[in-house]
Order: C-alpha cells, then structure tokens, then sequence
C-alpha cells in the first residue's frame, strides 16, 4: 500500500510539473483605473489621466487599453 501511495505521488508530482502554463496573450497593454466613487464622478481626473497618456505615447484602443472600473 505505501509503495502504490508513493508511486501515485510521484506520478501526480511529475504530471504537474510537465503541464504548460497558458499565459494570456496580450497584444497590447492594459492599465486598470479604480475610483471609489461612481464612473460618473471621475470623468475630469480620468480625461486629465487619457491627456497624460496621449502625451506619452498612448493612445487608447489603439497601444494602450484602460479598464475603468468603480470600486
């Protein structure tokens, strides 16, 4: 019985670590906007914020995607 249990261990151990980890392929980035308040109430930071991007280089939906999420 503790050879079998054994032998199943090592077969589970080794199963484990043969199995490819599928990542999730971004083709572009994503930045997370969090606001503790309602969307609404965030618009004048969230176009200050898009401004400051664009001033960088990014242009959303095009090499920059922004999640907008209310907390």
């Amino acid at each position: 019985m503790q050879k079998t249990i054994t032998i199943l261990a090592i077969t589970f151990a080794i199963l484990a670590f043969t199995q490819p980890a599928y990542a999730q392929q971004s083709t572009m980035p994503v930045v997370g906007w969090l606001h503790p308040q309602p969307l609404a109430s965030s618009r004048p930071n969230l176009a200050g914020f898009r401004k400051g991007l664009g001033e960088a280089g990014f242009v959303e939906g095009k090499n920059v995607m922004i999640e907008l999420r209310p907390a």
